[in-house]
């Protein structure tokens, strides 16, 4: 058997080799470039729905799309918080801001309120 990925045989420079170097009919923990597959290797697998290696404007660290309110807080994506809900007035609106005046979301004996103006 040579050497390299997709002999079945883990070599030097391989995470995994199952054997299946030039296909993925499979979904398995050993992609077919002989490297582990998993949530923040830069890889969309299975089960993934973004992989952008780290959180980023459109995926969280965990391998799901950005969500204002799923309990993941992502600064490249702009929040400042995430509670893990859509309530405004709670701490974190539901725009991933902290409750108060000038995040745009009127809450409590707020009259108005105006998102600040931030210069182009």
């Amino acid at each position: 058997t040579s050497v390299g990925c997709g002999n079945g045989v883990v070599d030097a420079g391989e995470d995994c080799d199952d054997g299946e170097a030039n296909s993925d009919t499979q979904p398995d923990a050993c992609r077919t470039d002989c490297m582990f597959a998993g949530c923040g290797d830069g890889v969309t697998d299975s089960g993934e729905a973004c992989d952008d290696g780290g959180e980023s404007a459109s995926c969280d660290d965990d391998c799901t799309g950005v969500s204002c309110g799923d309990g993941n807080l992502n600064e490249a994506a702009n929040e400042v918080c995430d509670d893990g809900n859509a309530v405004d007035g709670d701490g974190c609106d539901s725009n991933c801001t902290p409750t108060g005046c000038g995040n745009g979301i009127i809450t409590g004996s707020e009259f108005c309120d105006d998102v600040p103006y931030s210069s182009p």
